[in-house]
Protein backbone atom coordinates (compact mmCIF):
# COMPACT_ATOMS: atom_id res chain seq x y z
CA UNK A 1 0.00 0.00 0.00
CA UNK A 2 1.34 3.14 -0.66
CA UNK A 3 1.34 6.40 0.91
CA UNK A 4 -1.40 9.42 -0.19
CA UNK A 5 -0.07 12.10 -2.05
CA UNK A 6 0.23 15.77 -0.58
CA UNK A 7 -2.42 17.83 -1.43
CA UNK A 8 -1.56 19.77 -4.40
CA UNK A 9 0.33 23.40 -4.23
CA UNK A 10 -1.23 26.07 -5.31
CA UNK A 11 0.04 28.00 -8.04
CA UNK A 12 2.61 31.21 -6.06
CA UNK A 13 0.84 34.60 -6.98
CA UNK A 14 2.96 37.01 -9.43
CA UNK A 15 4.25 40.05 -7.37
CA UNK A 16 1.79 43.23 -7.72
CA UNK A 17 2.78 46.09 -9.67
CA UNK A 18 1.37 48.57 -8.50
CA UNK A 19 3.63 50.08 -6.11
CA UNK A 20 5.96 50.77 -9.41
CA UNK A 21 3.70 52.11 -11.31
CA UNK A 22 2.37 54.75 -8.82
CA UNK A 23 6.26 55.09 -7.86
CA UNK A 24 6.52 55.70 -12.26
CA UNK A 25 3.39 58.56 -12.57
CA UNK A 26 5.09 60.37 -9.22
CA UNK A 27 8.28 60.69 -10.47
CA UNK A 28 6.29 61.77 -14.41
CA UNK A 29 4.28 64.41 -12.28
CA UNK A 30 7.34 65.65 -10.59
CA UNK A 31 9.55 65.60 -13.37
CA UNK A 32 6.39 68.09 -15.53
CA UNK A 33 6.08 70.50 -12.31
CA UNK A 34 10.16 70.72 -12.13
CA UNK A 35 10.25 70.81 -15.91
CA UNK A 36 7.50 74.01 -15.88
CA UNK A 37 9.78 75.51 -13.24
CA UNK A 38 12.92 75.74 -14.84
CA UNK A 39 11.41 76.48 -18.62
CA UNK A 40 8.93 79.12 -17.56
CA UNK A 41 6.07 79.19 -15.03
CA UNK A 42 3.54 80.66 -17.38
CA UNK A 43 3.85 77.02 -19.33
CA UNK A 44 0.78 75.08 -18.36
CA UNK A 45 1.43 71.22 -17.55
CA UNK A 46 -2.96 70.94 -17.08
CA UNK A 47 -3.06 69.17 -20.59
CA UNK A 48 -0.17 66.70 -19.83
CA UNK A 49 -1.29 65.79 -16.58
CA UNK A 50 -4.91 65.20 -18.04
CA UNK A 51 -3.61 63.26 -21.44
CA UNK A 52 -1.64 61.09 -18.07
CA UNK A 53 -4.82 60.83 -16.19
CA UNK A 54 -6.87 59.65 -19.33
CA UNK A 55 -4.54 57.26 -19.90
CA UNK A 56 -3.99 56.01 -16.76
CA UNK A 57 -8.35 55.97 -16.75
CA UNK A 58 -7.89 53.70 -20.26
CA UNK A 59 -5.50 51.39 -18.95
CA UNK A 60 -7.68 50.71 -15.80
CA UNK A 61 -10.83 49.73 -18.13
CA UNK A 62 -8.12 47.31 -20.67
CA UNK A 63 -7.08 45.75 -17.28
CA UNK A 64 -10.04 45.64 -15.60
CA UNK A 65 -11.81 43.57 -18.30
CA UNK A 66 -8.38 41.76 -19.05
CA UNK A 67 -8.59 39.78 -15.76
CA UNK A 68 -5.62 41.89 -13.96
CA UNK A 69 -7.79 43.78 -11.88
CA UNK A 70 -5.31 44.54 -9.42
CA UNK A 71 -2.79 46.06 -12.06
CA UNK A 72 -5.44 47.96 -13.17
CA UNK A 73 -6.14 49.52 -9.43
CA UNK A 74 -2.90 50.39 -9.56
CA UNK A 75 -3.22 52.75 -13.00
CA UNK A 76 -6.46 53.85 -11.08
CA UNK A 77 -4.95 55.38 -8.34
CA UNK A 78 -2.59 56.54 -10.21
CA UNK A 79 -4.36 58.61 -12.35
CA UNK A 80 -6.33 59.90 -8.77
CA UNK A 81 -3.06 60.83 -7.91
CA UNK A 82 -2.28 63.12 -10.89
CA UNK A 83 -5.30 64.41 -10.27
CA UNK A 84 -4.78 65.82 -6.80
CA UNK A 85 -1.29 67.14 -7.42
CA UNK A 86 -2.94 68.95 -10.65
CA UNK A 87 -5.58 70.50 -9.13
CA UNK A 88 -3.14 71.32 -5.94
CA UNK A 89 -0.86 72.99 -8.05
CA UNK A 90 -3.24 74.59 -10.51
CA UNK A 91 -5.19 76.16 -6.88
CA UNK A 92 -1.19 77.61 -6.18
CA UNK A 93 -0.65 78.77 -9.62
CA UNK A 94 -4.00 80.61 -10.09
CA UNK A 95 -3.98 81.94 -6.13
CA UNK A 96 -7.30 80.34 -5.41
CA UNK A 97 -6.83 79.51 -1.64
CA UNK A 98 -5.02 80.70 1.07
CA UNK A 99 -1.61 79.15 0.67
CA UNK A 100 0.52 81.60 -0.35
Amino acid sequence: MQPPLPPPQPPPTPPSRMGWVLLAHLGLVLLLHLVRQLVNDDVGIFPMLFLLAFGDLLAFFVLLFSGRWRLGLGFLLAGLLVFLIGFGDCATHLHLGPMH
